[in-house]
């Protein structure tokens, strides 16, 4: 997500606080890694697995930001303290959830951001969507009658910002825009933008596992997600909907191939 980390650094270097740094850490599979970031305040790894936003220096008032989070399927709405229970391929995000939450102490705030599935700009899920909708066929895991979590990205740094910005905020904050998009009606809204409508196939769980392993259980999620803790904080999501955003949504994603 260098996108976001981007304009997070642009938005908290406008933030007049004592929040000298910020950890973002986005996929860190290998929890000797993770203890490693935690360990030395920042990394220099070249794929953005583990950066460090902000100035150097005295006491460390925001920590570790830990970013995207999934959870199995919801049919309720799920807040930031709901029980987590992640599919396989996101088994290894709870530990590390831990990992960052306590870290925090009298000079280090730790703070878990869950966003949702990300979109703007050009990568991501939803801009796979696109990319595969303007190549003339779109593959829906399942029947595309689950619903995605979402935040666009501009979004999800606004809330970055805030936290850095806050000497009140620490845990857990889900980051998603409530719209409660079901996968057909993203698909079905992409449509009218293109010169010639893709074909649609829904690709049965299994047959989808079989080609793409755990991912394929991920993207059939059905979630309802809440952020009740990040809205708390003044946070309003700009976007509200991919669906009712199509056309803009789809004209970044051709801005960003160029």
């Amino acid at each position: 997500m260098p996108g976001i980390v981007d304009r997070a650094v642009q938005a908290a270097e406008c933030v007049e606080s004592h929040a000298y740094h910020v950890l973002h850490i986005v996929r860190l599979r290998h929890i000797g890694t993770y203890k490693n970031c935690l360990a030395a305040g920042f990394s220099d790894d070249p794929h953005g697995f583990c950066a460090v936003l902000g100035r150097p220096g005295g006491d460390h008032n925001l920590g570790p930001l830990c970013g995207e989070g999934l959870r199995t399927s919801s049919p309720e709405p799920a807040a930031e303290d709901a029980p987590i229970n992640p599919v396989n391929h996101v088994s290894w995000r709870p530990d590390h959830e831990q990992l960052v939450l306590s870290a925090n102490n009298d000079h280090l705030r730790s703070i878990v951001v869950r966003p949702g599935v990300v979109y703007g700009g050009g990568s991501g899920i939803v801009a796979d969507l696109f990319k595969s909708a303007s190549n003339g066929l779109v593959r829906v895991v399942g029947d595309g009658n689950n619903h995605w979590p979402l935040v666009y990205d501009r979004d999800l740094a606004d809330l970055y910002a805030r936290l850095a910005g806050r000497e009140d905020t620490a845990g857990i904050y889900h980051a998603n825009d409530e719209g409660d998009e079901r996968v057909n009606e993203i698909v079905s809204a992409i449509k009218p933008y293109l010169p010639v409508k893709p074909d649609v196939r829904h690709v049965p769980l299994e047959e989808a596992r079989s080609k793409m392993g755990t991912y394929a259980e991920a993207l059939a999620l059905d979630q309802l997600v809440r952020s009740p803790r990040a809205r708390a904080l003044g946070w309003t999501p700009t976007l509200h909907s991919v669906a009712g955003n199509a056309a803009r949504l789809l004209e970044e994603w051709r801005a960003a191939q160029n």
